[in-house]
């Protein structure tokens, strides 16, 4: 019992100020037998000296159902021990017993049912299980590859997080690695580091411990830490595409045009909001804006070595005419769409008559969102709307990610199309009213 005895006092030592909260340890199929002592040391120790209060939920990653979950009632180890260890120790027990050796440990669908089943409140999940596993029936190996960031835009995808936005929201993730041999090298580790915390935190989550080392992802479950180990975001040069193989380099973000805050990965409401900054002057010529008018403009560019043909249109409600400016209807008896751009190549031209998609209107009209179409090209998009009145800019940068243009079909349901793009100008409008 001394190395039981050594793992308690360590994990003690990395719990004695947590807070409680709810863990729910996810106990995936084929852990190599080389790490079921070692495991089943942790969660004794853990259960021996863990805050009052915590509760801890065995979680099987096969059946996908819980096998035991119990609440710390008690400060003294030994109390603690005897009335909590047995029922872990038999959860694990049923979970080596039961292990399918066809299985892998699907971690999308293991996050499903966490949050539909559990909804662990100030909850941690520790996932105990594979990394690179083989996906016979969906062709790919996470093995000899990785998945893009095009996965989490893709609705189709098991990997996609458009439905999932909000799902772990609240929620940390551990993840103990029982197979890192598996990965071919530093930059295929890298790219699987950098994609599984870029699915958790596209789920409101945090991935923040991701590691082979058994002690310290329990310690890093039970710690109460929340900030993640790396900071990711959607790199839009990564969206057109949904694999990469072993051998190829890292995909490098592409330069945008401004900083960007939020990135549009919901497929079901694309909704750009909240994300206003002042400028003082454009990335590409800008149109002189006569006082007393409004001028909104929209502006896009391409990844390198992506074809720039690429037609975004712009088509703004006028709130004093009750109707729609685009490259359909171009007058209205306060508005004018002055240009249609059908391949935007900002900074290539010093006339904005070739860069922007440009309406100008009478007066502070501003609606309360515009709508972006993809009319043609199916590259991913980086780009910027301009709005600008009484010699004020505001700028509101978006990304649009791949797919094919749909000629500015299914307007009447452009919520729900993902060549349609919402923007929200209602913080805009807060803006330049209270000036």
């Amino acid at each position: 019992m001394k190395p039981l005895h050594l793992l308690a006092a360590i994990v003690l030592t990395a719990t004695a100020h947590a807070v409680p909260h709810h863990v729910v340890i996810v106990v995936g199929p084929n852990i190599p037998s080389a790490l079921h002592a070692s495991i089943n040391g942790q969660l004794e120790s853990v259960m021996a000296s863990g805050e009052p209060g915590t509760q801890v939920t065995v979680f099987s990653g096969d059946t996908y159902q819980t096998l035991s979950s119990v609440t710390l009632t008690d400060s003294r180890p030994l109390l603690q021990r005897e009335r909590n260890v047995p029922s872990i120790r038999a959860a694990v027990l049923a979970v080596r017993q039961g292990t399918n050796s066809a299985a892998l440990l699907a971690v999308p669908r293991v996050l499903d049912e966490i949050s539909r089943q559990i909804r662990p409140v100030n909850g941690s999940i520790l996932l105990i299980g594979d990394a690179y596993p083989c996906h016979g029936q969906e062709g790919f190996c996470l093995s000899t590859n990785w998945p893009a960031d095009g996965q989490l835009l893709q609705p189709a995808s098991s990997f996609s997080t458009v439905e999932r936005r909000h799902q772990l929201e609240q929620t940390t993730v551990h993840w103990l690695t029982t197979d890192p041999d598996r990965s071919s090298g530093e930059i295929h580790r890298r790219s699987m580091e950098r994609f599984w915390s870029l699915f958790v935190s596209t789920q409101g989550g945090s991935l923040v411990s991701y590691t082979p080392n058994v002690t310290a992802a329990f310690q890093s479950a039970f710690s109460g830490r929340r900030e993640p180990f790396q900071q990711v975001t959607v790199n839009p040069a990564d969206t057109n595409r949904l694999f990469h193989w072993v051998g190829e380099p890292p995909v490098e973000p592409v330069p945008v045009i401004h900083r960007i805050d939020l990135f549009v990965t919901n497929e079901v409401t694309r909704i750009v909001t909240n994300w206003v900054e002042e400028v003082r002057r454009a990335p590409s010529p800008w149109p002189a804006v006569p006082p007393g008018k409004t001028g909104f403009g929209v502006l896009w560019t391409t990844p390198v070595g992506e074809s720039r043909a690429v037609d975004i249109d712009l088509h703004l409600p006028v709130p004093k005419d009750g109707v729609e400016l685009s490259w359909k209807n171009k007058m209205s008896p306060s508005g004018r769409y002055y240009r249609d751009i059908q391949k935007s190549d900002p900074n290539l031209s010093p006339d904005w008559k070739n860069s922007w998609e440009y309406v100008e209107l009478e007066g502070l009209q501003l609606p309360e969102a515009i709508y972006l179409n993809r009319y043609a090209g199916s590259s991913a998009v980086t780009g910027e709307v301009r709005i600008e009145h009484n010699g004020r800019v505001q700028v509101i940068a978006f990304v649009m990610p791949s797919v094919s243009g749909n000629r500015g079909a299914d307007a009447n349901r452009r919520e729900r199309t993902p060549q349609w793009l919402r923007v929200d100008l209602r913080a805009v409008l807060e803006k330049l009213e209270a000036r």
